[in-house]
């Protein structure tokens, strides 16, 4: 009984350490990971069109959130919401926004339409139109960054 004893508690002791120094260890891992996480979760631009179907030369209102705070942004209407260089899917007309202190803005746009994107199986009179932030996002890779489609029809 004696010789159990002296076998159990060594033991135990290193178990509640061990369980201990696993507990301190994965707090600082799940630390670590929550400010990972949170970083990564963070929200990205995002526009909201309304109406989103209209008529060429029709105002639609714009709605910006997630964007850089206190920024002047420039918005462009393109026929795509990716591309490679040198492709330029984007028409003239462009409009400049600043956004909130929380990265918000509110405008409006006159559609025109912009350049033509395939679209198999929809009527010619009908574009699929794009508004966003035309930024680079590799080496020859452009995105509308935020972009909201918006459907031009004309006659």
């Amino acid at each position: 009984m004696n010789d159990r004893r002296t076998t159990t508690r060594p033991v135990g002791r290193f178990v509640v350490a061990g369980v201990a120094l696993a507990s301190v260890v994965l707090g600082l891992a799940a630390s670590g990971g929550v400010a990972a996480a949170s970083a990564a979760a963070k929200p990205k631009p995002h526009i909201v069109a309304t109406p989103n179907n209209v008529m060429v030369n029709s105002t639609v209102k714009l709605v910006g959130t997630h964007f850089p705070a206190n920024a002047t942004i420039v918005l462009r209407e393109c026929g795509k919401s990716t591309w490679i260089a040198p492709q330029n899917p984007c028409d003239k007309k462009k409009i400049t926004v600043s956004t909130n202190k929380h990265g918000r803005f509110t405008d409006s746009i006159s559609m025109g339409l912009c350049p033509r994107s395939p679209w198999p199986g929809h009527p010619v009179t009908e574009l699929r139109c794009y508004i966003g932030e035309v930024q680079p996002t590799g080496v020859d890779v452009i995105d509308l960054v935020g972009h909201v489609r918006v459907i031009v029809t004309y006659p």
